[in-house]
C-alpha cells in the first residue's frame, strides 16, 4: 500500500508537473498575446497622441478663428452703431428739408403776392404815366401853337 501510495503520489506529481508545464505553455501563449496586444495598444496610443496633437492644433485654430469672429462681430456692431447714427442724422436732415420746403413755399407765396401787388402798381403807374405823357404831348402841342401865336403877335407888334 505504501508502494501504491507512492506510485499515486509520483503519478500525481508527474501530473502536477505536466499540468504546470501545460499551464506554463498556455500562460506563455497568453503572455505573447498580451504582449502583442500591448504593442498594438502602444501603436494605438502613439496614433492617439498624434491625433491629440493635431486636435490641439485644430483647437488652437478654432480659438484663433473664434477670436477673429469676435473681432468681426465687434466691427459689425460698431458699423451698426454708425449706421444708426447716420440714420438718425438723415432723419434730422429729412425733417430739416421738410421744414425748409415749407418755409420756401411760404416765402415763395409771399414773394408771389408782392410781385402781384407790384405788377398791379406798375400797371397803375404805367397808365398814369401814359395819361401824363398824353397830357404833356397835348400841352406841348398847345404850347407850340401858343408860341407860334406869340411870335406872330410879336412880329405884328414890331412892324
Amino acid at each position: 500500500m505504501e508502494k501504491s501510495l507512492e506510485q499515486i503520489l509520483v503519478i500525481m506529481q508527474e501530473q502536477i508537473v505536466d499540468l504546470g508545464s501545460q499551464m506554463n505553455s498556455r500562460f506563455d501563449a497568453m503572455e505573447k498575446r498580451l504582449d502583442g496586444m500591448d504593442e498594438r495598444f502602444d501603436g494605438v496610443d502613439k496614433r492617439l497622441d498624434i491625433v491629440d496633437k493635431r486636435l490641439d492644433g485644430v483647437d488652437k485654430r478654432f480659438d484663433a478663428v473664434d477670436k477673429r469672429f469676435d473681432a468681426v462681430d465687434k466691427r459689425f456692431d460698431a458699423a451698426d452703431e454708425r449706421f444708426d447714427a447716420v440714420n438718425k442724422r438723415l432723419d434730422t436732415m429729412d425733417e430739416r428739408f421738410d421744414n425748409l420746403t415749407t418755409e420756401m413755399r411760404s416765402h415763395f407765396k409771399h414773394i408771389e403776392t408782392k410781385l402781384d401787388n407790384h405788377e398791379k402798381l406798375y400797371l397803375v403807374v404805367s397808365n398814369e404815366l401814359n395819361a401824363a405823357k398824353i397830357d404833356i404831348e397835348y400841352l406841348s402841342k398847345k404850347t407850340g401853337v401858343h408860341d407860334k401865336e406869340i411870335n406872330q403877335l410879336k412880329k405884328t407888334i414890331k412892324v
